[in-house]
């Protein structure tokens, strides 16, 4: 599995709603792991991360469109894939 190293750059910026959930979509954790989009999604769709679908009642299937993921999987993930140093 790749490493992932997170990175900081400058003071820390302040936490918007979004950023504060425990919800976080495929955009935001492809910011997280810099990587783009579509790997972050692939990697969601691929079961390394479970898949939080909310109910709709406007989507046919009854369920959002949307790719959300659990901030507290994504951390786990990110923990899970740190190379032990030897």
């Amino acid at each position: 599995m790749k490493n992932v190293t997170l990175h900081v750059r400058g003071e820390a910026k302040p936490r918007t709603p979004a950023q504060s959930s425990e919800l976080v979509t495929i955009k935001e954790m492809a910011e997280v792991l810099h990587c783009h989009y579509m790997t972050a999604r692939e990697i969601v769709l691929s079961g390394a991360l479970p898949l939080v679908r909310l109910p709709s009642r406007r989507a046919r299937s009854g369920v959002t469109r949307r790719l959300l993921v659990t901030r507290a999987d994504l951390e786990r993930l990110i923990h899970q894939s740190r190379e032990s140093a030897g």
